[in-house]
Formats: C-alpha cells, sequence, structure tokens
C-alpha cells in the first residue's frame, strides 16, 4: 500500500475512534451514576483491604520520582516513557521436544480432511502415523508437509495448524512452542486507559525465556506523548517473535495493540502464531479453579503468590486519578505496572503449568 494511502487510512481511523470515544463518553455521561470522562465505569466498591491498598501505593509513592517506583531496571525510553527490565528465577517447562514430536507424529487428526472417524478408517488400515500416510493419493501431500515442518521446529506453523484443526482448547496445542526456538516465544499483556474500542495503552509488558530465567520488559507511558512511542518500541522487542503467548489476548490485548498501532500511522509490521491460554486453561483447570481470570487460576492452581495487587478492572480509574497529579499520584502508574508485571509472569507460568500437563495427558 503507498505510503500515501496508508497515512489516509490512519487519519480516518483516528476519527472514526475519537468519535466513539465521544460517544461512549456521551453515553455514560448521561447515566445517574458516575462515569468519568473516558466512559469508563467505577470498578466494584473495593474491599477494605483493597481500598487500604490503593492508599498505600498512593502514599509511599508521594513526592518520589517514577524510576524510583518502577524499580532498579528503569530508564527513560522517550518522552512520557519509561522502560523498565527485569530478570527473574523461572522453572523452565519440563516437556520432552522428542515425545511430543512422536505424539504429533500419531496424529493423524493434524491432517486436512481427517476427522475421527477417517482416522479410526486408517489406523485400522494399518496407517498408525504420518510417516505411514506420506504416500497416501488423498492425504500424503499433507502429511509430508507436517512432518516437513515438525522436522524443522517451525513451532509458529504448527500452532497455526494445530488450532485450526484440533481447536484453541486442545492440551497438546500449549505444547508446541517446545519444537522451536524459547527464545521465539514472547508473553504479551497490556493495560489500557479504558474498556471501550480505541482505548490508549498505558502499560505494555513482555516476557520471555532466557538462560537465567525470564526476562521481563515493560513500558509505561507517563503522559499524552509517550503511546506512539511504546508501540514503536514493542514492535522492536518483538519483532524476532514466531509464536505470541497471552491470557485472553485474541480477544482483548492482540486487537487492541493493532488498532493503536495504526491509529498512529503505524500499521503492526508481523503477524506471529498466536496462542491463547483461556481456552486450553478454562478446559484444564475447571474443576480446580474458581472461575477463569488469570489472578484466581495463579492463586488456586499456581500456588502464586499476588502481593500487593490491585484489580485490573481499576487500572483505567487508578490512571486517571495518577494523570490529574502525576507528582503526587506516581504510586497509582507503579500500582499498575506491578500488576501488568505480575500478569505477564503468571501468564508463562500458566503456560509452563499448560505444558506439563500436556506431557501428562495420554
Amino acid at each position: 500500500m503507498p505510503v500515501e494511502r496508508k497515512d489516509e487510512v490512519a487519519r480516518l481511523l483516528r476519527q472514526r475512534l475519537e468519535a466513539l470515544r465521544q460517544r461512549d463518553g456521551d453515553l455514560w455521561s448521561r447515566r445517574p451514576r458516575g462515569r468519568d470522562s473516558w466512559g469508563v465505569p467505577p470498578p466494584p466498591s473495593p474491599s477494605p483491604d483493597e481500598e487500604g491498598l490503593r492508599r498505600e501505593w498512593l502514599r509511599r509513592g508521594r513526592g518520589r520520582p517514577l524510576e524510583d517506583l518502577l524499580g532498579p531496571g528503569t530508564t527513560r525510553a522517550g518522552p512520557d516513557l519509561w522502560r523498565v527490565e527485569e530478570t527473574r528465577d523461572f522453572p523452565s517447562p519440563r516437556g520432552r521436544p522428542e515425545a511430543l514430536r512422536r505424539r504429533l507424529g500419531r496424529l493423524l487428526e493434524a491432517v486436512p480432511g481427517i476427522r475421527d472417524r477417517t482416522a479410526a478408517r486408517l489406523r485400522q488400515a494399518g496407517v498408525e502415523d504420518l510417516e505411514a500416510l506420506r504416500d497416501h493419493p488423498r492425504f500424503g501431500h499433507h502429511a509430508r508437509t507436517l512432518t516437513r515442518h515438525q522436522d524443522r521446529g517451525d513451532a509458529a506453523w504448527l500452532t497455526r495448524r494445530l488450532a485450526r484443526r484440533l481447536g484453541p482448547s486442545a492440551p497438546l496445542l500449549a505444547a508446541v512452542p517446545l519444537l522451536g526456538d524459547p527464545g521465539d516465544l514472547c508473553a504479551l499483556d497490556l493495560e489500557t486507559g479504558g474498556l471501550f474500542g480505541g482505548s490508549p495503552i498505558v502499560v505494555a509488558g513482555t516476557a520471555r525465556l532466557c538462560d537465567n530465567g525470564v526476562r521481563v520488559v515493560q513500558w509505561v507511558v507517563s503522559g499524552p506523548d509517550g503511546e506512539p512511542a511504546l508501540v514503536e518500541a514493542l514492535a522492536r522487542e518483538m519483532d524476532r517473535t514466531g509464536v505470541i503467548l497471552t491470557f485472553n489476548g485474541r480477544s482483548f490485548d492482540w486487537p487492541c495493540l493493532c488498532g493503536r498501532a495504526a491509529y498512529w500511522g503505524r500499521p503492526w509490521p508481523f503477524d506471529p502464531a498466536h496462542l491463547d491460554l483461556l481456552p486450553p486453561a478454562r478446559r484444564a483447570f475447571r474443576a480446580a479453579a474458581s472461575d477463569a481470570r488469570l489472578s484466581t487460576l495463579a492463586r488456586e492452581v499456581l500456588g502464586r503468590n499476588r502481593a500487593e495487587d490491585l484489580p485490573g478492572s481499576w487500572v483505567p480509574r487508578l490512571y486517571q486519578e495518577y494523570l490529574r497529579d502525576p507528582a503526587e499520584a506516581g504510586g497509582l502508574l507503579a500500582a499498575i505496572a506491578w500488576h501488568n508485571r505480575l500478569d505477564v509472569l503468571d501468564t508463562m507460568a500458566l503456560w509452563v503449568a499448560l505444558v506439563e500437563r500436556a506431557e501428562e495427558a495420554p
């Protein structure tokens, strides 16, 4: 697409999103109960503990520089943008790539045109795996393609293919990234300034496995000029990503990121395979957790402690309160960044748990 056409598309998109923001703000302002100027409903009535924690974040940040509040790995990344990097000890997934390749090699249902009945007939005829299917007049081409990508360790291609063939909640799907380079897998989580379409990104966090554990990188927007630089920085950080790992990101984080990139005239430059952990986690842990929220799964299934964490539904209100007085309310922005850090780490931990569960499945 010519550059002039891209600029025109971005301009029209900005106009449309601004119209949606104004519309939603008008709708909320007519309601009898209080709504803020972004059209965001207030969070549920806080418990005494939650309200006390909000005040504690506010107190500890009063008058302190933002870089001190965000942590020792904080550097300025642009106007109104901060970069926070941290490496933590983290358990590596215990899945075995060779065992996974053998299981995938027996998965006739991964071939287009083969469902349960056809797979059963083929197995009765002595076709037990993809290798035996390579010379089949109808399915041989697809079998050869699958085995070729497995041999290459092409986790992105296999993730897309198996998600289409087996469904997004298939237990085996979470283990597929083990076949590729661990550095090609990137967990992503966003915090936004509102709950409607076109809301700006205020914090973005990524996590990658590394030799010492897991490396977390966050970008924190501290003012109105930070979001375009955040989008560019995030694109550079994720440019070698083969598989993106999210929790409910197919419905929220990824469309939001692509939409905000287009809003600023910087269409997202690549399209990695997307592994959304919500469907497989809901299927795998429905009997072990009271609901399917990430914070609940982290606490009740993974045994992870989300200390000092405020609910994600509070983020728009906390950010707006911060913007009214950044010098005094920097602690609230730090609370949002802390929530994001916990979310991206819990997403990675949930992936590890699902990999191990897939390994145990027959």
